[in-house]
């Protein structure tokens, strides 16, 4: 074949590999809000609006134009647009890269789809998550140093100075590769700065790149319904930009010894996601650039550590379930990525020790060709698991919590996917504009509760209470005008206010205002039936990761928090103990509802073997609840358990909390729920 028919080929090739990924990755988008900061982020940008600390102006700004483009599909997939985009633009500059590198069509090729379908990469380009143009920035930010490293043409300097900039407006963890793209600059430093005009450019470069902060103070001085930290003013906004509403890392709160596992499911997470193959390769693509170029493998390798396993280690929350695996889960992609450009590295690795081995004829990438399943069977594996365009999940969940209010309610809503979700079939899709939602701690800027404490303030100048006080006070009053409702128990001012169970959620009422036992029945199976109920273990391959799933939860919880009421108020065990089993039916990780479901099967039932049983399912997928180990410790006591298991207990809890847990109890004829 002539060498201008091998070059239009590997162009047909080229061309047709990223026509099908972008094909594949089109068609797998999310037509669902899905869950975590999702809903957060799509709803401001549809409203104009500005999300959650840093602000993400970049990402808002993007998703505004995208979200009111004429298109057949939902607001939510519009958005997601942003992430398709920055994943193909990744996945160019990573092949463009491996390209430089290897001077090898095949292998560019070969790593670029290796990375395409990978899990974590592919997942992120499904969602509307600022996570996937953050891949971008990476591949991009590392090109052009390397570039310019190779090179030392100012316009790669310039390029970088820009995109270093305009990186800083989207995910805020790009920061930690920065000393190592310094590295990059290094030898030309000296140089460098004997040229004003060149570092002046390029620090012009930098700062034009920040200009998409500029959507933070326009958009947040008009008001919009999601408005974080209302940054139309300068101290705000420094406030936004720096997180100032969190506490990001947790030095000092935990040991070394407790901080460990996080390192461990960090280690086996990029095994799961590459495969142990391909982690391997990597390896020898580490040994290959060590010798081949020192200051690329330091780059490189400092990059991977600092994004990721010191990053988590020190950032680490305490890990009590799955959940709370999945918060800090999204945070390994940006080290994943750098991590795979020793992929190309390491299969010339591979074919140098091939090519020692075969005869010099034989062109040895031809044995490189086997690597081929490796991307083909990522494609068939992880295809059906970020086949998103079927999930319902989360807009399911945003309507449920809605659906059921009576006209005019107001709602009180906790945690992100029960609160973002909402937002988004609240504002996004226009459904029950006659409800009004608010946020708990005033996140989004809530303006009613907002407005309610500076009426607070008016009546009361010299008060000491706080937003969320006020609302507390003001409850009684609200309860007269209009019904509320709320996503969680808080402890308020009148000792006359009454948390009932609804379903999914509670209804404040007065304590005179009770219903009785069949009528509360009737309204609750009413509200449940109602329900989109998805169980845990059935949930779709495409909703089975570490988020998502949490969203059985609420409905688990509204299950338990029924039963509870059944059992406390209306002195209904039998009722109450089949709404336990419904709560760990529908998911089977809600430790709280195995704990109830276990207290009953003693109280109720006298089935210790039961009880015990579901109690320590409840201690395992949350240990450091330490109620949990007292509970345990009474059924031992009523159930007569051996020295060895009260001893076990014991040294697990002194092991855990440095504390003693005390002697059997002596406890009443039935053990207490809560």
């Amino acid at each position: 074949m002539g060498r201008v028919n091998q070059i239009l080929l590997k162009k047909i090739i080229l061309v047709s590999f990223f026509i099908f990924t972008s094909l594949v990755y089109l068609n797998n988008v999310t037509r669902d809000i899905y869950s975590g900061d999702i809903g957060d982020l799509v709803t401001a940008s549809f409203v104009f609006g500005v999300p959650h600390p840093p602000g993400y102006p970049l990402f808002s700004f993007s998703g505004f134009i995208l979200s009111h483009l004429p298109l057949m599909i939902p607001p939510v997939s519009k958005v997601a647009l942003i992430s398709v985009i920055s994943s193909l633009l990744a996945l160019i500059f990573f092949y463009k890269f491996c390209k430089r590198e290897t001077k090898s069509f095949f292998i560019a090729l070969l790593s670029t789809s290796i990375l395409a379908f990978s899990y974590m990469f592919w997942f992120f380009a499904e969602i509307p998550e600022v996570f996937a143009l953050n891949n971008f920035f990476i591949t991009a930010l590392f090109y052009f140093a390397i570039r310019f490293y190779e090179t030392k043409q100012k316009k790669f300097l310039y390029i970088s100075s820009f995109l270093i900039g305009l990186s800083v407006t989207n995910q805020h963890q790009i920061i930690l590769i920065f000393p190592s793209l310094f590295l990059l600059f290094l030898p030309s430093l000296k140089k460098l700065i004997k040229e004003f005009r060149v570092i002046l450019k390029s620090f012009l470069f930098f700062i034009l790149g920040l200009t998409p902060y500029i959507y933070v103070p326009v958009a947040a001085s008009r008001n919009p319904v999601v408005n974080w930290d209302n940054a139309s003013n300068l101290q705000n906004f420094i406030h936004l930009v720096t997180r100032g509403d969190y506490v990001t890392f947790t030095k000092g709160v935990l040991t070394i010894s407790e901080r460990l596992p996080i390192l461990d499911f960090y280690f086996t997470s990029i095994l799961s996601n590459y495969s142990i193959l391909i982690v391997l390769i990597c390896i020898g693509g580490i040994f290959y650039l060590i010798n081949d170029n020192k200051l690329k493998f330091i780059s490189l390798i400092s990059a991977v550590l600092v994004s990721g396993p010191i990053f988590i280690f020190y950032i680490v929350p305490p890990i009590v379930d799955a959940d709370s695996l999945g918060v800090i889960e999204r945070f390994y992609m940006e080290s994943f990525v750098v991590f795979l450009f020793f992929l190309p590295y390491g299969f010339l690795f591979v074919r140098n020790i091939t090519k020692r081995l075969v005869p010099k004829k034989i062109d040895p990438t031809i044995f490189l060709m086997v690597f081929l399943i490796v991307p083909a069977q990522m494609l068939f594996y992880n295809f059906e698991k970020n086949n998103l365009s079927k999930t319902n999940i989360g807009n399911n969940l945003g309507l449920d919590l809605l659906s059921a209010l009576p006209q005019d309610a107001i709602i009180l809503l906790h945690a992100d996917s029960n609160t973002f979700n909402s937002w988004y079939v609240h504002f996004v899709l226009g459904f029950r504009p006659d409800v009004t939602i608010v946020n708990n701690k005033g996140a989004g800027n809530d303006y009613f509760q907002k407005k309610l404490y500076q009426e607070f303030l008016e009546k009361n100048l010299d008060t000491k209470f706080t937003q969320e006080d006020a609302l507390k006070i003001k409850l009684p009053e609200i309860i007269k005008k209009q019904r509320f409702f709320s996503t969680f128990f808080f402890e308020t001012y009148d000792t006359n206010l009454f948390f009932i169970p609804r379903g999914i959620y509670y209804e404040v009422i007065d304590k005179k205002n009770i219903p009785q036992k069949d009528e509360y029945i009737t309204s609750v199976g009413e509200n449940i039936e109602k329900l989109h109920i998805s169980q845990r273990e059935t949930l779709l391959p495409s909703e089975q990761n570490l988020i998502t799933p949490s969203i059985t939860r609420t409905y688990s919880f509204g299950f338990t928090s029924v039963g509870t009421i059944l059992n406390d108020y209306y002195q209904d065990p039998n009722l109450a103990i089949n709404f336990f089993r419904e709560a760990v039916k529908t998911d089977n990780s809600y430790s709280t509802a195995y704990i109830k479901l276990g207290v009953l099967n003693l109280n109720l039932e006298n089935d210790c073997e039961s009880s015990i049983d579901n109690i320590k399912k409840g201690i395992k997928l949350n240990p450091i609840n330490r109620r949990f180990y007292s509970i345990l410790m009474m059924v031992y006591s009523k159930c007569g358990a051996s020295q060895k298991e009260i001893n076990d207990l014991k040294f697990e809890y002194q092991r855990l909390f440095r504390t003693g847990l005390g002697d059997l109890p002596s406890i009443p004829s039935k053990i207490p729920l809560q």
